[in-house]
């Protein structure tokens, strides 16, 4: 699997950043950053991280977040099992199902367009993201700007 992160850097900052794979596999995950000069590729760093399975289910942080007009949401099982991902608004109903069946063990991401399950757009404002799982269920709230 390959991903890449388009990171903006003022010339002349010497200043670090900081990465966070939140859909990471479990098992050994290998990291590059390569840097463009305007003409050729260059890889500046590279590291290899082994990463183990989550011990409970976990939702990770919307992103972007705020977002228009998609917003991707990554979740890790620490095992198989049914997995339910909803999307509710202010009052607790249920705009969209992004997920909704049996998921392996490990990360999976899943996008919401700011849809209803109608397909229609939803206005700009705040929502929730439910993840429940057999054991577990969590929330994370995200914004939509329009």
């Amino acid at each position: 699997i390959c991903r890449s992160w388009p990171v903006n850097v003022a010339r002349g900052h010497d200043g670090g950043f900081t990465a966070r794979d939140e859909t990471a596999p479990a098992g050994e995950v290998a990291y590059r950053l390569s840097l463009y000069d305007g003409q050729a590729w260059s890889v500046v760093a590279q590291t290899s991280v082994q990463v183990s399975p989550p011990a409970a289910a976990a939702l990770g942080e919307p992103y972007p977040n705020p977002f228009n007009p998609s917003v991707k949401i990554a979740y890790a099982l620490p095992r198989p099992g049914p997995v339910r991902l909803t999307v509710h608004d202010a009052r607790g109903r249920v705009l969209a199902t992004l997920v909704d069946g049996v998921k392996a063990a490990g990360t999976h991401e899943a996008a919401w367009e700011g849809r209803d399950k109608t397909g229609k757009h939803v206005p700009s404002g705040t929502y929730f993201i439910h993840l429940e799982t057999d054991d577990e269920s969590s929330v994370r709230k995200t914004t939509l700007l329009r």
